[in-house]
């Protein structure tokens, strides 16, 4: 189901974690030295699927059930390096203006999901594709190809909302600009750059949508594999599936193992197109719907897998791929019927998934295969949605950026994913999760105003802390002041994830010495950013 490439180099293995990887192998050839512009980018994004969800991460599923059939990844982490603390934003716009501007929310201003009106991604900002475009010497351009397909979900359907992919560096889009309510029957917006088509520039973004009628997930890996296979030369692909986010639908069977198949039949669910309305906790327990929530979604997931497979193995054997989740599993997933009493806390707490700060928000997958990625490797190193800027400009030969306004918080792990056990550059992370988007940190102060209540957490990979502003906090136990912020407005979180992985136990009121260390130091590193006063 892989490109050839991958496959191969799945089949034989590679170095262990912590040595120095083989000469870096392109188009098949042992030990051809890879230059800047020989390797094409193929970047896929999962809607709504969290590490749980994944066995190549071996966490415990939702009782009883077991994990989705993805032989797919299960061949993608066999030929590439898994990255076992990858963390974004808990909500899907928020981690997307991550990944393509290298700079978090503070400074773009988009914290929650982007609505068809209202505020979108600023349109000055550098995204991505426009760096690739840009930022080479004279004469030293590669030339990549740069084209979009899927979910975009960073402006909306108002042509007042500028950020539109081809407006930012991408030569062509094919997708939807935002959710829908239906994987079957939705409408996509096509568009291709005025150099590449002759065409004058795109102004009106919307109307001109057409209707599919065919599932997302196979149009979107169909247009993106026809694309990538006509480049003549390297190219930039982002791909963002809308799977496995809501609807809860049933997807094709036929891409579905048989079991699976056989398991909707018996539930009366094997009717592709059927929708099944998802609770949450507070609606009470309802065991039979959850398990059939679950039982669907697991379909979901699966034939997303056999879309991905299909999109691998068109891909050039010279590609590097990026497969990665934008944030965790939905607790209508994980938790449906957490009242029930058999339920409680097994295996993960409520609320603290997709939408929350929460660890399992923001906590996702991230698997990276291809030429430059040592087979089999697994990198425990912290990286973030931020740094696949740096990482993929890295591969590409591009220049670090300079400018101060361009990926400002990213971090180039390609090191890391030559050499998994080579220690990352970051010695923490962090998320933030805001209900509402527009509210951005610039020259100094914020604008218009701090968004409430905001949610940020700082990660060194052991220690976890979150600090939550919200006006009219009440505060649990003592707050250390800010220097520049003398009247705190928040609560406090301290968690050590080795011992309490679902962050119940709250250590800031009465921490051990380790843990009082780890206190000063992450409060100290919150004190840096900007401060949400009042």
């Amino acid at each position: 189901m892989l490109g050839p490439a991958i496959l191969a180099l799945a089949l034989a293995g590679g170095p262990a974690a912590g040595t120095s990887p083989v000469a870096p192998v392109v188009s098949g050839t042992p030990g051809a030295p890879v230059a800047p512009g020989d390797l094409s980018v193929l970047v896929v994004v999962l809607d709504d699927v969290g590490t749980d969800q994944l066995a190549v991460y071996a966490e415990p599923p939702a009782p009883p059930e077991t994990w989705p059939a993805t032989p797919a990844i299960d061949a993608l982490r066999a030929a590439g390096v898994l990255f076992t603390q990858f963390h974004v934003a808990p909500v899907c716009s928020a981690t997307r203006a991550q990944l393509l501007t290298g700079r978090h929310g503070f400074r773009t201003g988009v914290h929650a999901a982007i609505l068809p009106s209202g505020y979108a991604l600023p349109d000055e900002e550098v995204l991505l594709p426009e760096y690739l475009r840009d930022a080479f010497p004279a004469g030293t351009d590669p030339g990549y190809a740069r084209a979009a397909f899927g979910k975009w979900h960073l402006c909306g359907k108002h042509p007042a909302n500028g950020c539109h992919p081809v407006r930012n560096g991408f030569q062509r889009f094919r997708g939807h600009l935002g959710n829908h309510g239906d994987h079957f029957q939705w409408e996509a917006v096509e568009r291709v750059a005025p150099e590449v088509a002759g065409q004058p520039p795109c102004v009106a973004e919307w109307p001109g949508a057409a209707t599919e009628t065919a599932w997302d997930a196979t149009v979107t890996r169909r247009d993106a594999a026809s694309w990538m296979q006509a480049q003549p030369g390297p190219f930039f692909a982002y791909v963002a599936f809308a799977q496995a986010h809501s609807p809860i639908q049933v997807p094709p069977l036929a891409a579905l193992p048989p079991a699976t198949v056989q398991a909707l039949a018996a539930e009366g669910l094997d009717q592709p197109g059927l929708v099944l309305p998802w609770t949450l906790p507070c609606d009470g327990p309802d065991p039979d719907h959850a398990r059939r929530v679950r039982l669907v979604y697991r379909a979901m997931v699966e034939a997303l897998d056999a879309e991905l497979g299909l999109l691998l193995a068109a891909a050039p054997p010279d590609t590097m791929v990026f497969v990665l989740g934008d944030n965790g599993t939905g607790d209508f997933v994980r938790q449906v019927d957490v009242d029930a009493p058999a339920r409680v806390g097994a295996p993960y707490p409520p609320f603290h998934a997709k939408g929350t700060i929460g660890l399992q928000g923001c906590r996702v997958p991230l698997i990276v295969a291809g030429p430059l990625a040592a087979p089999g490797g697994t990198c425990a190193g912290l990286v973030g949605g931020t740094d696949l800027f740096a990482t993929v400009a890295a591969i590409a030969g591009a220049p670090p950026p300079t400018d101060p306004g361009v990926a400002t918080d990213s971090v180039d792990f390609l090191p890391s994913i030559l050499a998994p056990g080579r220690a990352t550059a970051r010695d923490h992370v962090l998320s933030e999760l805001a209900p509402v988007n527009g509210h951005r940190f610039d020259a100094g102060a914020w604008s218009p105003s701090v968004p409430d209540p905001y949610s940020r957490a700082l990660f060194d990979g052991r220690y976890r802390y979150v600090r939550v502003h919200a006006a009219g906090a009440a505060l649990p136990c003592p707050v250390a002041a800010a220097p520049h912020c003398p009247r705190p407005t928040w609560t406090e979180q301290l968690h050590d994830v080795r011992r309490d992985p679902s962050e119940l136990v709250n250590l800031v009121c009465a921490p051990d010495p380790e843990a009082a260390a780890a206190l000063a130091r992450l409060r100290a590193g919150m004190d840096a950013l900007p401060c949400p006063c009042p």
